[in-house]
Order: C-alpha cells, then sequence, then structure tokens
C-alpha cells in the first residue's frame, strides 16, 4: 500500500497540471467541448488527490501529516470549491486561475512534502487533524476569493482606462468574477464557521483546554467573523463588488499572517 501512495503522490501535480492546461484551453477558446474536458480533468485530478489521502489512511497513515500536506490539502480543496462554483455560475472562463493555484499548490507543497510522512508529537490526530482539514478548505475558499476578487479589480481598472489585449478580452466578466468571489467567500465562511464548531468541540473535550484568548484562536475567530458579514452583505447587496473584492483580499492577507505570523506566537499551536 506504501506504493500506492508514493504512486498517487507522484501523479496528483501531473493530474492538476493537466487541469489547469485543460482551464487554460477554455480561457483561450470558450466552446463547449473545451469546457467539457477541462471539468473532466478537474474531476480526475480531484479523485487521484483524494486516492493519495484514501491510500495514506489505508496504509495507516494519518491522512495530512505536515505542513505541505496541508498546504497539498488546500489546492485540493480549491479545485473542489471551484467546481461547485462552476455548477452553480455554470461558466468555466475563470477555471485557469483556480485550477492554476491548485496546481501551484500541489506541486509546489508535493515538491517539498513527504508521501509517507508521519506526524510529530505535536501535530494534532484524531478530530484535531479534521479540524485542520476543514480549516484549510476554508483558507481555500479565501483564497479563491481573493484571486477572483483582484481579477475583478484589475479588470475594472483595465476598463476605465480602456486597456485593450487578448488576456483582458479573456479575462471573464465583471459580473461573473463578482459571481465567483461572492461565492468563493461564501464556502470560506461555511467551512470556517466548521472550523470554529470543530475548535470549540475539540477544547471542551481537551483535559487541559488552555486560554480562550490564545492568539490563534482570537485571530481564527476575528477571520471567521469577518468572513461571514462580508458574504452576507455582498450576498445581500449590502456592499459593492468592488468593496466585496478588496475585502476577499484583505481577509486572505489575514488568514496568511495567522497561518505565519500567528501561528508561531501561539502557545497552543506554536508548535504545530
Amino acid at each position: 500500500m506504501e506504493g500506492v501512495v508514493k504512486i498517487l503522490f507522484a501523479l496528483a501535480p501531473v493530474a492538476w497540471t493537466a487541469a489547469a492546461a485543460g482551464y487554460f484551453g477554455v480561457f483561450l477558446r470558450d466552446d463547449p467541448g473545451t469546457a467539457r474536458w477541462a471539468r473532466r480533468l478537474l474531476v480526475a485530478a480531484i479523485l487521484v488527490h483524494l486516492g493519495v489521502f484514501a491510500a495514506r489512511a489505508a496504509a495507516g497513515f494519518q491522512p495530512i501529516a505536515s505542513g505541505a500536506l496541508v498546504a497539498s490539502g488546500m489546492g485540493l480543496f480549491c479545485g473542489i470549491v471551484y467546481l461547485w462554483l462552476e455548477r452553480r455560475i455554470a461558466r468555466g472562463s475563470a477555471g485557469v486561475f483556480a485550477a492554476g493555484s491548485a496546481a501551484l499548490l500541489v506541486v509546489g507543497s508535493h515538491a517539498l512534502g513527504d508521501p509517507l510522512a508521519v506526524p510529530g508529537k505535536a501535530f494534532p490526530q484524531g478530530g484535531g487533524a479534521v479540524h485542520i482539514i476543514v480549516a484549510a478548505a476554508g483558507y481555500a475558499g479565501l483564497l479563491l476569493a481573493a484571486v477572483f476578487g483582484g481579477l475583478l479589480l484589475a479588470q475594472r481598472r483595465a476598463l476605465r482606462k480602456r486597456t485593450f489585449g487578448l488576456f483582458w478580452e479573456r479575462v471573464p466578466s465583471l459580473e461573473l468574477l463578482d459571481a465567483f468571489t461572492a461565492g468563493s467567500l461564501l464556502a470560506a465562511a461555511v467551512f470556517l464557521t466548521g472550523t470554529i464548531g470543530l475548535g470549540h468541540m475539540l477544547r471542551r473535550a481537551a483535559e487541559s483546554p488552555g486560554p480562550y484568548a490564545d492568539p490563534k484562536i482570537v485571530v481564527t475567530n476575528v477571520l471567521w467573523a469577518l468572513t461571514l458579514s462580508v458574504a452576507l452583505l455582498r450576498r445581500y447587496r449590502r456592499i459593492g463588488a468592488g468593496g466585496a473584492a478588496a475585502s476577499a483580499i484583505a481577509l486572505f492577507a489575514l488568514a496568511l499572517a495567522n497561518l505565519v505570523v500567528v501561528n508561531r506566537i501561539s502557545p497552543l499551536h506554536g508548535d504545530v
């Protein structure tokens, strides 16, 4: 089974690169046939990636056991969230940006990661591992929201300055980018809600839960509250598309700071 893990681990970056290439074809030529093949490649990449985690579990390893595998999981959820959005919005012209982001995460993390990684003493297991997986999904939603939001702001600026060219002609319309940004924020809010809920459950079950005022807990709760607020404000048109796009970028920046900076000074999470 360990051999299967290694094979699937090596195939995942190839599958994600193929999916990104497929959606690049859609970006260049948005026709039903190309979009259909790109969607199939994306589904195949997701299945291969899920196979990596399933094979690790079957071999007796924790599915996510290192920072590299967490980043890999973020790439996986980028693809899953985008596939859900594409089915809702029924347009695949923005897929190259989502599949490309996922491919970068997967290729980079698999180049640095170990397919048979074993978690260190401080790395959560059981319910704690599920908590991390759901958090990775929430952060993936924020990444997509920031990507689509950045494209929306850039496209709007290009239209105001009357900037033309192949790239700007192929970038999705402001309406589509707004829909993808809002949908990504909604997905992030849902997963972050799950993260907060699991975190509270795990803390109550712990023998020594530690202080609730832990920096990571505080910032994660703030990130969740802000994400939920922006998602709801945009859904009910209480904030404009540009404001939601800028907020999405700021929220992802906060999420990165939470991962890179706050995590290091957190007594509960600093060693993970």
